[in-house]
């Protein structure tokens, strides 16, 4: 859950930054068939710990799926990881990234 990370004001802090391609963690095969089909899209947030893991995951706009939606964050959780978000002083803070995942239907 979200509500109980308290970051730093966004003025005050730098970060979080993804390591790697956030487009990566989320893999073609890992959608169902029904949503490969006809494409979906959804918006997270993810809590970051200082350590730049992600303890979190609340979906912001639905891909329509709840099952999906799940799924998601239970795999964003797992592969999802940042350089730690550092406050204005340069030390480690929590933090939370959003970012809309968008899965577009196969062109015949």
């Amino acid at each position: 859950m979200l509500c109980c990370l308290h970051a730093a004001p966004a003025s005050a802090r730098q970060g979080p930054t993804p390591r790697g391609d956030p487009e990566t963690w989320l893999q073609p095969a890992d959608y169902p068939p029904r949503l490969r089909a006809r494409g979906s899209s959804v918006d997270v947030a993810l809590g970051i710990a200082p350590s730049g893991l992600t303890t979190a995951c609340r979906v912001i706009a639905s891909s329509g799926s709840a099952a999906w939606d799940r799924e998601i964050c239970a795999i964003l959780r797992r592969r999802a990881r940042f350089h730690a978000p550092l406050d204005a002083a340069g030390r480690p803070v929590p933090s939370v990234w959003q970012h809309r995942y968008v899965r577009a239907a196969p062109t015949s």
